[in-house]
């Protein structure tokens, strides 16, 4: 559950960088 989203979050910085 809420390790889903960090990922998305950590995946969404990643990609940005």
């Amino acid at each position: 559950p809420t390790a889903f989203l960090l990922i998305i979050y950590v995946k969404t910085v990643s990609q940005s960088d």
